[in-house]
């Protein structure tokens, strides 16, 4: 079953999530936003959806902060379990902090080797849909299209991939 994870101004209580078992995590339609995945275990992955605009008064662009507090409510759904994996996907266009808070989670995880890639979609205009499938234990990333029937929080159709690996193989990538 899809788990759909959105940014906070679309809907605040979906904006952090867990799925396990077979379920897939669905990021639609990240464009100037941040996703970030806690992979858990094999088929447990912790998600949250980042905007870059803060969605409460006063509304300000700050796009480090509001990924901070995303992170925060991610962490207080790991319950003690160790985080094996962080993947960041999204616009980064320099004002996110990334950097800052990786090494905040490696320091917190006790790990300074904590796996944690980026997959920058700054370069590919008009957003993309991100899926951690957990039945197949796969990442997929295809480009962002508008389909009226689905809406903020529908799962997208199936289009080409730009980026389809293993949960294993998720590596820093620049989206073309």
């Amino acid at each position: 079953m899809p788990v759909v994870c959105v940014e906070p101004a679309v809907s605040g209580p979906n904006s952090v999530v867990t799925t396990a078992g077979n379920d897939s995590l669905v990021f639609p339609h990240v464009d100037s936003c941040m996703s970030v995945t806690f992979m858990i275990a094999p088929d447990v992955v912790i998600g949250g959806h980042a905007g870059m605009f803060d969605h409460n008064p006063p509304y300000g662009h700050q796009p480090a902060a509001n990924l901070a507090a995303i992170i925060a409510g991610m962490q207080a759904l790991v319950a003690g379990r160790p985080i094996r994996r962080v993947v960041f996907v999204g616009n980064d266009d320099g004002t996110w902090g990334v950097a800052g808070q990786i090494a905040a989670l490696r320091a917190a995880a006790g790990n300074p080797n904590l796996p944690c890639p980026l997959i920058n979609s700054a370069q590919h205009g008009g957003g993309v849909d991100v899926v951690f499938n957990n039945g197949t234990l796969r990442l997929r990333v295809q480009g962002y299209q508008f389909e009226a029937a689905r809406g903020n929080l529908g799962v997208p159709a199936v289009r080409p991939a730009l980026l389809d690996v293993p949960y294993h193989a998720i590596r820093d990538a620049t989206l073309p």
